[in-house]
């Protein structure tokens, strides 16, 4: 009875497992391109100046997103990405060092970024599969706050968590939230020279997207 019992429970798990094997393995070894937006939620950061400090806070905004990766196995892939992401700002308090009159209203902080990203896929047997990753980039970085003089080259980190629903072996629909920190080195400003201080922005984002297996 019993090894009827355990022969019954192996034929009937036998299928779900060659289901899951068999949806694992149909995306390794290939590549994929994927794109993508969503909206940034606001954000305050400040940087010092000489004498002084500058303080910014930005209202929410968007980005979009282009990735071309490999998947190296059922868990692992990797990609190579190009993004952009926008924000109004809001208010920019100046305090201390040089006064000086600005009669413009602030802009917006911009950023390009080219980053390498890493995943781990959670493998399942359905077409729901989550996801954690995690990457580092180069950005142009513009904080357009009337203070600061030009875009300057910053160094980014991001940190992913998302979901795929896959609609068919190739093709996958995804929703995710981005964490994005930029670390910038400040040299001049108006009114200022060597500063020699550090900017640091982050900025926490929802993006969902469509992703092509080839």
């Amino acid at each position: 009875m019993k090894r009827i019992i355990g022969a019954a429970m192996l034929v009937a798990a036998t299928p779900a497992a060659w289901a899951q094997n068999a949806q694992s393995s149909v995306e390794e070894g290939r590549s994929y391109f994927s794109i993508s937006a969503g909206a940034i939620a606001g954000s305050d950061f400040n940087y010092d100046i000489p004498g002084g400090d500058v303080e910014v806070e930005t209202g929410a905004g968007y980005g979009v997103n282009a990735a071309y990766g490999y998947v190296f196995s059922p868990s692992i892939r990797g990609e190579v990405s190009l993004s952009y992401s926008e924000q109004d700002i809001d208010i920019v308090r100046r305090r201390g060092g040089p006064q000086i009159l600005i009669f413009e209203d602030p802009g917006a902080v911009t950023a390009w970024t080219l980053g390498a990203n890493g995943y781990y896929d959670f493998v399942t047997s359905g077409s729901f599969r989550p996801y954690v990753g995690a990457g580092i980039g180069v950005s142009s970085l513009d904080v357009n706050d009337r203070v600061l003089l030009d875009a300057g080259t910053a160094v980014s980190a991001r940190a992913i968590a998302g979901a795929r629903w896959m609609m068919s072996d190739r093709t996958s629909l995804f929703l995710e939230g981005r964490y994005d920190a930029y670390l910038m080195e400040i040299d001049e400003g108006v009114g200022f020279t060597n500063a020699d201080s550090n900017l640091g922005v982050d900025a926490f984002s929802v993006q969902g997207g469509l992703r092509f297996g080839f």
